[in-house]
């Protein structure tokens, strides 16, 4: 094939290829299925289509054969958002999509490409790696490609190659290697580099660095200029062999001109939001967690005193809510404990026990996206009889609502999908989770199709293989679950939870199955009259906005070939939804422990639009799905959790740990943050994000006036005050010397306009003087060696990082 066949070819045969692990060896074709003309065996049919045989028949297929080798373990693909733009990486070749891969073509200017990095804070850059001394950018979604000259090439020591700024696109760390060319090399190591203009000039920031970073965060507000590296104390010989090498943790604010020493033996680091975690390697090869919320100034993690948690393995899970969740367990252990912070990270409570991980350090744990607090686990059900003998671990799933105060079990539905009884009294429903993801990024929901979750499980006892599994559905945000299709099926969200897609995750198939009305009823559509393909992943848009699905995978029988199928359902649902006719108000509620139902979630109720399920019409991308009213509501059990050194009994109350006593802490450390009111019982501590007001004292106890409440009014009026009459004096003296060039002349000593100058800006600095003083003495957040801590607290929402420690490969 010549290259004036890709050249004329709009549809290049490309792939998308997600899950981990997988090897492939194939040709890859393209089918294309667009709504613009039907065949009667209901394809459609689009350019480079045609009848044949009662059947369309692609015209312009390509044999990518010569294009392609045999590796197919090294693929990525990105999405540009807000775009129909796609890119995806094939055997180190770049192909684009600008119609939401409907369409491909090879990017020429980009070739052996190993890696793509998109920027993740200005999603229109993304970066291409090879193993030259260039990387490639874009930073108009693709449009254009230009070169980056570097000094050595990118590293391949498992190190990240590029990070990013939050707020300045043009700032960039590059971490290459030296001296790596030999497997045997004596004098491998990472060389990291810094550049301010994008790459036009690089300087030198580090060597023998695991990793360097900025340490600004959208929510970490720190200093623009402060960078964090992780640093190997020698810097001589292997960096391969680092087995003898302390792992160092600094920091600089000048770019490495001064390095500030935070911490001499690390396991690792994680920023996310507004916490940073650092995990210390004591001399007994212990693990000493750490935390701040500045950078700066650090406190001991603080956990019951019956948990002995250094020789853990630590995995830090998803958290939007405030407060900082990890998973802890002892080493070569395949379950441990989910910890939740209080909310500045530093006192820790049960959770939940027995959680299920895997050997690489996973949990199965998932928040539900879209709404706040909701989240599953699944737990282990035998842990004696594992650690006994050699049974295999049985798994139960367990919800949240009120983001890990309170854990139970999934409620099954009262019939199965033919409409048949469940046999089973007492059982509950299972769901297979995050450790048993083919590609980490799938997950239970979209945050665009609020309310909605499927999965994969059964109602029994405990959770079976996947393969016997059935397929489930919520609408209510896991309060009641329908059992949809029996049999395990991959699924896919789009149009904002106006069509739901099923495909066979069992057996190759002919068919998908579709849903406009959130799972209620089911249509069946073929997509091939070849052989069945067994498909291997669904993909549509990040933001879960489109109409538009690709389905990736290989004909029945052939390891030779791959297939990806277009769907467009954009005639299917051709009507735009209207506010005002089409759309439902939804509430969101809380089940409780006794199954009552409870309209308030974390201190409020929240109304939300959701499209009736009666319209065929399709949610527009330019739709946000904002809360359309929010109310508060007085406080109740569930706006609350154990505090520290409590856990839940078997009937659901907080209650001490034995051999361990209450928190104690000083009234100021309880009035700290600006709390109005401290607590005399530390039995229960509210949930960072509950906004709820009124009868907090039966959970907390008697509520205490705060020393300074009343005074921080007046000294907050006293500093604006005086602040409006700096910004006065200012602009008086601003509005007095505007004419001064009319002298032509210099300010001599005795003028008169100098005279008023100076009266000015000594006034101007005793205000802030005074200021500087009162300021002084307002106690504010911070982190030390006193911790910090409020029963009542209500953070910002904060994102995911999961990372793992474990004594085998040392990473946090």
């Amino acid at each position: 094939m010549t290259n004036s066949d890709h050249e004329r070819f709009s549809g290049e045969k490309v792939t998308y290829l997600r899950s981990k692990g997988e090897r492939r060896k194939e040709i890859l074709d393209l089918q294309k299925y667009e709504n613009k003309e039907k065949c009667p065996n209901d394809y459609f049919i689009s350019d480079g289509y045609s009848r044949e045989g009662g059947k369309c028949k692609f015209e312009g297929e390509v044999d990518l054969t010569e294009q392609l080798n045999s590796n197919f373990s090294n693929t990525n693909y990105l999405y540009f958002m807000d775009t129909s733009t796609i890119l995806i990486r094939v055997n180190n070749q770049v192909w684009k999509s600008i119609d939401q891969g409907s369409s491909w073509k090879r990017v020429d200017e980009l070739k052996n490409v190993l890696a793509m990095f998109q920027n993740p804070y200005f999603n229109n850059r993304a970066y291409f790696a090879n193993l030259s001394n260039t990387l490639y950018y874009t930073e108009d979604y693709a449009k254009t490609i230009n070169p980056i000259s570097v000094n050595l090439v990118p590293n391949i020591l498992g190190i990240p190659i590029l990070d990013f700024h939050p707020k300045k696109p043009g700032w960039l760390i590059y971490t290459a290697s030296k001296g790596c060319e030999s497997t045997f090399s004596t004098n491998c190591h990472s060389v990291a580099y810094y550049t301010k203009d994008n790459g036009k000039r690089w300087n030198q920031l580090d060597t023998y660095s695991r990793i360097c970073t900025w340490a600004r965060d959208s929510k970490f507000n720190v200093n623009d200029d402060l960078i964090f590296c992780e640093s190997y104390l020698k810097k001589t010989g292997s960096q391969k062999s680092s087995y003898d090498n302390p792992l160092q943790l600094w920091s600089t604010r000048d770019f490495g001109a001064n390095k500030n020493i935070l911490f001499h033996n690390i396991v690792g680091f994680v920023t996310f939001e507004k916490f940073m975690v650092v995990a210390e390697l004591l001399p007994t090869q212990q693990l000493q967690l750490w935390v701040s919320m500045d950078g700066e100034k650090f406190a001991k993690t603080q956990y019951p005193p019956n948990m002995d948690v250094q020789n853990k393995a630590f995995t830090i899970l998803e958290s939007t809510t405030g407060s900082i969740i990890l998973h802890a367990t002892a080493p070569h252990n395949l379950w441990g404990n989910i910890m939740k912070s209080n909310y500045n990270g530093t006192y820790y409570s049960l959770s939940l026990e027995y959680v299920n991980r895997d050997e690489e350090g996973f949990v199965d744990f998932e928040k539900m996206q879209g709404i706040e607090g909701i989240a599953l686990a699944n737990v282990v059900s035998n842990t004696n009889e594992v650690i006994i003998g050699d049974s295999a671990k049985k798994l139960q799933s367990r919800i949240t609502f009120n983001d890990g105060g309170a854990w139970q079990k999934l409620t099954p539905p009262t019939s199965d999908s033919d409409g048949k009884p469940y046999n089973c009294n007492g059982c509950s429903l299972h769901l297979h989770s995050y450790t048993e993801r083919r590609d980490p990024r799938d997950s239970f929901s979209s945050s665009s199709a609020v309310g909605l979750m499927i999965g994969v499980g059964n109602v029994g006892d405990y959770l079976s293989p996947y393969l016997d599994g059935d397929t489930f559905l919520t609408r209510d945000a896991g309060v009641t679950w329908t059992e949809v299709k029996k049999g395990a099926y991959m699924y896919g969200f789009g149009g904002q939870g106006s069509i739901l897609v099923l495909v066979d995750d069992e057996a190759p198939t002919k068919h998908i199955l579709y849903s406009f009305n959130e799972g209620k009823t089911w249509t069946e559509h073929e997509f091939t009259t070849d052989k069945p393909i067994k498909v291997h992943d669904i993909l549509t848009h990040p933001n879960g906005t489109k109409l538009t699905f690709l389905l990736r995978g290989r004909p029945e029988g052939s390891y030779a070939k791959e297939v990806v199928v277009y769907l467009d359902f954009t005639q299917k649902l051709s009507a735009k939804c209207e506010l005002e006719k089409d759309f439902d108000l939804w509430k969101p509620t809380h089940p409780g422990h006794t199954g009552h139902q409870n309209d308030c979630l974390f201190g409020h109720k929240t109304t939300y639009y959701r499209r009736n399920l009666g319209r065929d019409c399709y949610i527009d991308e330019s739709f946000s799905q904002s809360k359309k009213s929010q109310e508060n509501c007085k406080c109740e059990e569930y706006d609350f959790e154990c505090g520290f050194n409590y856990v839940r009994d078997k009937n659901n109350n907080c209650s001490l740990v034995d051999g361990t006593s209450p928190l104690k802490l000083t009234i100021e450390e309880m009035c700290a943050d600006g709390a109005k009111f401290w607590y005399n019982d530390s039995r229960f501590r509210k949930i960072p994000i509950s906004t709820c007001s009124g009868g907090e004292e039966i959970y907390l106890g008697k509520p205490y006036e705060c020393p300074h409440s009343n005074g921080n009014s007046g000294i907050n009026w006293l500093i604006v005050i005086l602040v409006v009459g700096a910004i006065i004096a200012c602009c008086m003296y601003r509005k007095r010397n505007r004419y001064s060039y009319l002298s032509q002349g210099r300010i001599r000593l005795g003028d008169p306009m100098a005279d008023s100058q100076s009266f000015l800006l000594n006034m101007f600095e005793s205000f802030m003087d005074i200021i500087s003083q009162i300021l002084s003495k307002i106690s504010v957040p911070r982190s030390g060696n006193r911790y910090r801590y409020r029963p009542v607290s209500q953070d910002d929402p904060n994102d995911v990082l999961l990372n793992e420690y474990d004594d085998d490969n040392q990473e946090l």
